[in-house]
């Protein structure tokens, strides 16, 4: 309890400290960590005599891949491995030394869930579950005892509960506790018949790692304020010439990178062109779709079809009818702000509404 305390401050000290620095990243990414395994004490029987056994703390090593959803979670498979030595066996009539090395290796399922603050810290919490290969190696023994070793099979879990720091784009730096656990490992001894038996090994360790992650996705587009929509044009002073024609009114929608769905503050650009044609008489819509250089012309030219009917289901949902609107798309062909290729540019991920 007192390391896992000692966790809680540092993780807290660091949460204080920590400056906003990036946004949270998503997509795929694979992370690395190490750091310090405090075993518990252990109950067990010797044959059939109740023990208790006492480790050492020693190195713990884990690899993951993952992939963080938008939604905050985080899905992981993991491999790992932890080591720590035994010290004594208590007995009835005190602590005997015991010699031996308990090594652990371990496949684990986790699910993640990342807290957003809006900032470069990150605090999250966790579960994983899976399979743990416990080994006594080297000796596993006490004086005048037979020598314990092999490997158990065990179904493993364990509880998580870190924190992210952004170091780039792509790369987070965390800090993290984990209580691992695993039930009724058992040992035979090395020996003609192999008893006595050691059963009822309740594994049970303390974890706290240092590491890192990363990301292979693009880092998420900061939102672009939207553009106001330009007033209506002034009433036209009476004249004999008959009047002029009237001037389309345009409206302008912006979209993140590689997204088609409607930001709330587009949601609001097309309520406002809706609510503009249904008072002005505007008989038909012309919605015209394009995206930035980033990806390929194909991609892109698919990518500006989705938004402009994106755009039109919105205003069908308005009441506007689909009879009235005209849906075309560019892709990257007819830019906002002229860039080279392969740059995102929010200016050019837009759709554009003109009402005749």
């Amino acid at each position: 309890m007192k390391h896992f305390k000692l966790v809680l401050l540092v993780t807290s000290g660091l949460a204080m400290t920590a400056a906003a620095s990036a946004a949270d990243q998503s997509g795929p990414y694979v992370g690395l960590g190490a750091g310090l395994h405090m075993l518990r004490n252990s109950g067990v029987l010797v044959g059939t005599n109740p023990r208790e056994m006492e480790f050492k703390n020693g190195p713990i090593f884990a690899g993951a891949a993952g992939y963080k959803w938008d939604q905050g979670f985080r899905t992981e498979l993991e491999l790992g491995y932890r080591e720590g030595d035994v010290t004594n066996l208590i007995t009835p009539t005190g602590p005997v030394a015991w010699t031996g090395s308990q090594k652990t290796w371990s496949t684990m399922g986790n699910l993640l869930f990342d807290l957003g603050t809006g900032s470069g810290f990150t605090p999250y919490i966790g579960a994983g579950a899976g399979l743990s290969w416990i080994g006594w190696k080297n000796g596993f023994k006490g004086p005048n005892s037979a020598t314990f070793d092999g490997t158990d099979k065990k179904f493993s879990w364990q509880g998580i509960v870190g924190a992210g720091f952004n170091a780039t784009d792509k790369l987070d730096v965390f800090l993290e506790y984990r209580y691992i656990g695993l039930n009724n490992a058992t040992f035979p001894a090395n020996a003609t018949p192999a008893t006595p038996v050691i059963s009822d090994h309740d594994d049970r360790s303390h974890n706290v790692m240092l590491g890192f992650r990363y990301f292979f996705g693009a880092p998420p587009a900061k939102p672009e304020p939207a553009k106001p929509a330009p007033p209506p044009p002034a009433p036209m002073a009476k004249a004999t010439p008959p009047p002029a024609p009237p001037i389309p009114q345009n409206f302008i929608v912006f979209f993140d990178f590689d997204k088609s769905n409607l930001r709330t503050d587009a949601q609001k650009i097309v309520s406002d062109a809706a609510d503009y044609a249904k008072k002005n008489g505007k008989a038909r819509i012309n919605l015209t779709g394009h995206a930035d250089t980033s990806g390929t012309a194909a991609y892109n030219l698919g990518l500006s079809e989705r938004r402009a009917k994106a755009v039109k289901a919105e205003l069908a949902r308005l009441g506007i009818s689909e009879n009235n609107v005209v849906v075309m798309f560019k892709g990257e062909s007819q830019p906002l702000v002229a860039t080279g290729d392969g740059v995102k540019e929010p200016q050019n991920r837009r759709v554009e509404i003109i009402l005749e």
